[in-house]
C-alpha cells in the first residue's frame, strides 16, 4: 500500500471518530447539564455566604429559617429539571402483560387509521 493512502485512511478514520464522539456528546448533552449544576452550585455557595455574612435578605432574626427556604427553593428548582431531564430522555418500561397489550393497541390503532384511509378495503 502506498504512504499516502494510509495516510488517507487514518485521517478518514480519524474524521469517524471525531464525529461518532461529537454526536454521543451532543445527545447526552453533558455540557448543558454541567452547566446547569454550576449555576445551582454557585448559586448555592453565594446563598451560603450571604448568610455567614448576615447580609440582606439574612439581616432579619433568625435568618435560618429563610435560608432554608431559599435553599429548598434552589434545591427544588434543580430537582424538577432533573426529573423533566430524565423522563424524556429514558425509554418507557413495560412489563410482559402491559407490553402485550400496548402492542394490541397499537396494532387496532393502525387497523383503523387504514380503515380510514381506504374504506375500500372494508368490503
Amino acid at each position: 500500500m502506498p504512504e499516502g493512502l494510509n495516510l488517507k485512511i487514518a485521517v478518514g478514520l480519524l474524521g469517524v471518530v471525531v464525529a461518532v464522539i461529537s454526536g454521543v456528546l451532543a445527545l447526552h448533552k453533558f455540557q448543558e447539564n454541567w452547566i446547569q449544576y454550576r449555576c445551582t452550585t454557585e448559586a448555592l455557595m453565594h446563598e451560603k455566604f450571604l448568610f455567614m455574612t448576615r447580609t440582606e435578605p439574612y439581616d432579619q432574626d433568625p435568618p435560618f429559617p429563610f435560608l432554608v427556604h431559599r435553599v429548598e427553593s434552589l434545591i427544588s428548582t434543580e430537582n424538577s429539571s432533573w426529573v423533566q431531564y430524565i423522563a424524556r430522555n429514558e425509554p418507557i418500561k413495560y412489563s410482559k402483560g402491559e407490553w402485550d397489550a400496548v402492542i394490541l393497541l397499537r396494532s387496532h390503532a393502525i387497523r383503523q387509521k387504514k380503515r380510514r384511509e381506504w374504506p375500500g378495503d372494508r368490503f
